[in-house]
């Protein structure tokens, strides 16, 4: 059997047109989170100061003056918005926040050539960012990541909400149903 659009004729234009669709539902896949603003060297930034990932991995703090911190071993959710002072004094699991140095302005950026910085890749944030709590949650990367985040997304929210209903109204159906299995 084939596939047709209603009143059409079987003369090719289905073909043409089921490729056009096509085509257009890869582009707004692929094109969905695109904007017009260039890949940042820093991927966060708070009242404070401006935030680098290394090459390396770690995580870098310049504050407004320059100084450099290394946030590495810090909760986001702990140091971001909050003073330097506040921030040496956290609690670390492997460490301490430690000021590593000090950055020479250039313009309105700060020269990072010793500290290798990481810049972003790309113009578009995880469509997982918001079940995630790291540091680069809000780094932007490749859109190229739509490929496969599209489909698992459209398999992980649902299951989530599914779930997430299932068990805020489990006091509603769990006693019918253990009632009716008797």
């Amino acid at each position: 059997m084939r596939w047709s659009f209603p009143g059409s004729k079987q003369d090719g234009s289905d073909r043409v047109t089921r490729t056009t669709c096509w085509c257009l539902a890869a582009m707004l896949v692929l094109n969905g989170c695109g904007t017009a603003v260039q890949p940042r060297l820093h991927f966060d930034e708070d009242q404070h100061g401006k935030y680098y990932e290394t090459r390396e991995g770690k995580i870098l703090r310049i504050e407004q003056d320059g100084t450099v911190l290394d946030m590495t071993c810090a909760e986001p959710t702990l140091a971001r918005g909050f003073p330097r002072e506040d921030v040496l004094k956290l609690p670390c699991p492997t460490g301490q926040v430690s000021v590593v140095g000090r950055a020479r302005a250039v313009g309105r950026d700060w020269d990072l050539t010793a500290y290798r910085i990481e810049p972003e890749s790309g113009t578009c944030t995880s469509l997982f960012s918001p079940l995630s709590d790291s540091w680069t949650a809000e780094k932007r990367h490749s859109c190229a990541h739509r490929l496969w985040e599209v489909p698992a997304a459209a398999v992980a929210y649902p299951t989530i909400a599914v779930v997430v209903v299932g068990i805020a109204t489990a006091p509603i159906w769990l006693p019918v149903l253990i009632l009716t299995n008797k």
